[in-house]
């Protein structure tokens, strides 16, 4: 070959931008020659890639005689190719001529081959770069959309924070107006008012007042300066108030309360006390006596605070007992059906010697209805007397004061014995009596129990045993008034000596306890066991109850079961039902009732009655009984664990915890979130004991929640709810039955049953 063929390659690469647009080419040949680079014109989009391509695909065949052009397959996106071309030196040779021609040829199909590259793949590409484009633009589209609602909902807070703002500023602007007109008004009223007044004061007075109103003022006005401290008057007593008071009337129908005043009696009494609505008054003598007046057989009648009653015919005790408890019903409960729900009282068979249980007071200072003659002067030199020493009752109205007693006519002949015993034995054992006002002294009190059985077993006999407790101020070194070791001792010694007598001087007295205060509250903190039996036994209703020295129970054996035998003929107990007996004491009403039911519960605040109780179920082979200590003032914690678990009980499904409850609480009454959780227990009949008519008619009003009337209530769908009986629901009040436990006093024991609203 005559010539050498030079022939480069040049290899044209199309680079596209991030927005699509073409850049320039990179040369390949570049990298090995420094020759002048020719570039395709860039190509905006790709479908002139082909078109741009054979374009100067034929314009570098036309102008070059001799090319060779190369694609590169690393860019298969290029829509363009930059051709360098060079030109061979050509002879007259006819070799060469041929040479040229198959050259020329050659490059044509070069020329056609690289036209016809396969599109497909820049094609694709095309479509890829175009999708992603479009993504982007529908993300900037999304994130204008996204803006756009989070200002809209940004306007539609701010539109919410200024509505609030303005209807509050609208409220308060609307409540300062009704404050100035209120207050605008109130100064209207006020200055009317002291016109009218100063109008009033002008006229002469009772100047608009008819002859009636007249006779009237004139009447009170008389009264009133009838009625001073310290004045006497003569009145005639028309009824019995509650607590043995007898009710006078003056002429204009202030009443005026009357100490031992009979119905009947016309008297002569001494004011004590002046009030506005009403006066006390202390009777001094009898000026016409009542009919139904009979002789007290009592020698402390007259001076002691407690038999009020002994001499007013026991019918008659009967009457006003259950006139006072038909009142109160009326007139503290709101029931206007009183004098058909309220029956009769019911007397109990013993009148006297009834009580089981008394409690005595020692004391240094004595109480006497007339003074006591004066002390002759001790002649110079002599020792001081010892303390005096009184055992008895307090008088009435004083704490520090006593009424020397050695006989009570309410308890046993034998308990006579042992308190005439003790008062004469302890100032001669050199035992000091208390004195509440200075907290000095020893002996404080003297409690007497008795039992009407000999022992727990199911067939022991009836027999009179007596259980006394001795009371005393703690003197030792753990007491907050101590005294020295040996005066300690002494009266220590002196009281253990007292015990041993009693104990061998009376067989019927089971158990002797010494009990101690640590302070001068009389709350015991101690009780020791002296001699004998821990406890004494009562037979009640053929069951068999254990008496510790603390436990509760009636005061009336023969009483307590007429008045069990009517709470529980009350309850209208049925064999599958679950009894709740609260304030259950040693478990009396409740283990009455474990014979007619399915179970029993009873609930106590003192650990040692529930201690009794629980012996007595197992001392009367009583096993559906369960008792449990805990404050009834928090009955939802209390109870709620072992309520729901009998509203759970196997058999008992859509049942309430308790079937029929039974409460028996002391003088202050039932706690009021009690009585509100009694109406969501959902019993079928509560059946109040109660020895307090005052607080059982408040109890009864909260129970009922004021509706009195037995007619037209809404029945109850029980089938709607799971618990429907934890609904707050009403009772109405069936029957209020007093009972004369305690004869010649003005107590009275009452059972009202209540029935669930249907």
């Amino acid at each position: 070959m005559s010539m050498m063929l030079i022939r480069r390659i040049s290899v044209c690469r199309i680079t596209m931008g991030p927005r699509g647009d073409k850049v320039a080419p990179f040369d390949a040949s570049a990298v090995h020659s420094k020759r002048v680079r020719s570039r395709a014109p860039p190509s905006s989009y790709p479908g002139r890639f082909r078109n741009s391509s054979s374009s100067s695909s034929s314009s570098s065949s036309s102008l070059m005689p001799f090319i060779v052009t190369r694609a590169s397959s690393s860019s298969p996106s290029s829509s363009s190719s930059s051709v360098e071309e060079e030109s061979l030196d050509s002879s007259d040779d006819a070799t060469t001529r041929q040479q040229l021609a198959n050259a020329t040829a050659a490059a044509k199909l070069a020329t056609n081959a690289a036209a016809s590259v396969d599109t497909s793949q820049l094609t694709s590409s095309f479509k890829l770069r175009r999708r992603g484009a479009r993504t982007a633009q529908d993300e900037k589209e999304q994130r204008e959309w996204a803006r756009a609602r989070w200002k809209m909902q940004r306007d539609e807070r701010q539109k919410s924070v200024d509505e609030e703002r303005v209807t509050h500023a609208r409220e308060q602007w609307q409540a300062e107006r009704d404050e100035r007109v209120r207050q605008t008004r109130e100064e209207q009223q006020r200055r009317l008012q002291e016109q009218q007044n100063y109008q009033k004061s002008l006229r002469p007075k009772g100047a608009d007042l008819t002859p009636e109103q007249l006779a009237e003022r004139d009447a009170k006005r008389s009264t009133k300066n009838k009625i001073k401290r310290g004045k006497d008057l003569e009145v005639t007593v028309t009824e019995l108030a509650y607590g043995g008071k007898g009710v006078a009337k003056l002429d204009d129908g202030f009443p005026v309360f009357v100490e031992r005043g009979l119905p009947g009696e016309v008297v002569r009494a001494r004011i004590t006390k002046k009030k506005k609505a009403y006066a006390e008054a202390r009777k001094l003598n009898t000026i016409s006596p009542p009919d139904d007046e009979v002789e007290a057989p009592c020698p402390a009648f007259g001076t002691c605070g407690g038999c009020k009653l002994q001499n007013l015919a026991y019918r008659k005790q009967l009457q006003y007992k259950g006139d006072q408890v038909r009142d109160l019903v009326q007139r503290i409960g709101g029931f206007g059906n009183a004098s058909e729900i309220v029956q009769p009282a019911v007397a109990v068979a013993d009148r006297y010697r009834y009580r089981n249980k008394m409690e005595f007071s020692a004391s240094t200072r004595a109480w006497y209805a007339e003074p006591p003659p004066r002390r002759e002067p001790l002649p110079e030199g002599a020792p001081p007397p010892p303390p005096e020493f009184h055992l008895g009752l307090h008088a009435p109205g004083q704490f520090d004061k006593i009424l020397p007693l050695t006989e009570c006519m309410l308890q046993h002949e034998t308990a006579d014995g042992i308190l005439a015993h003790v008062v004469k034995r302890a100032p001669e054992l050199g035992l000091l009596a208390y004195n509440a006002k200075s907290d000095d002294g020893y002996l404080r009190h003297l409690v007497l129990r008795r039992g009407n059985v000999s022992s727990a077993e199911p067939g022991a006999a009836e027999e009179d045993t007596f259980l006394a407790v001795l009371v005393t101020r703690d003197r030792g070194s753990g007491s907050d008034a101590p005294w020295e070791p040996d005066v300690a001792a002494a009266q220590d010694a002196a009281l253990t000596t007292l015990m041993d007598e009693l104990v061998e001087r009376f067989p019927s007295l089971r158990s002797v306890y010494r009990a101690s205060t640590a302070t001068r509250n009389i709350t015991v903190t101690s009780y020791d066991l002296h001699a004998r039996d821990p406890a004494i036994y009562v037979r009640l209703l053929d069951l068999t109850f254990r008496i510790s020295p603390d436990a509760f129970f009636q005061a009336n054996t023969r009483g307590a079961e007429e008045l069990y035998s009517l709470a529980l003929d009350g309850a209208g107990l049925q064999s599958d039902d679950v009894a709740l007996d609260l304030f259950c004491g040693t478990g009396s009403i409740g283990l009455c009732a474990s014979r007619r039911c399915a179970r029993v519960v009873g609930y106590e605040l003192v650990e040692s009655a529930v201690a009794d109780a629980t012996a007595n179920a197992e001392a009367n082979g009583v096993e559906n009984a369960t008792f449990v200590q805990g404050d009834l003032s928090r009955v939802e914690e209390s109870l709620g664990g072992l309520l729901d678990n009998l509203a759970g009980a196997s058999g008992r499904e859509g049942r309430p915890p308790a079937d029929v409850v039974f409460v028996n609480p002391n003088r202050p009454g039932l706690h009021p979130d009690l009585c509100t959780w009694l109406r969501k227990c959902g019993a079928r009949k509560i059946v109040y004991v109660s020895c307090n008519p005052s607080t059982l008619a408040r109890d009864l009003e909260l129970l009922s929640c004021g509706d009195h009337g037995g007619d037209g209530a809404e029945e109850e769908e029980e089938g709607e709810g799971e618990v429907w009986w934890r609904e707050d629901a009403s009772y109405e009040l069936e029957v209020v039955t007093p009972v004369d436990m305690f004869p010649q006093t003005p107590h009275v024991e009452s059972v009202a049953v209540l029935q669930r609203r249907k």
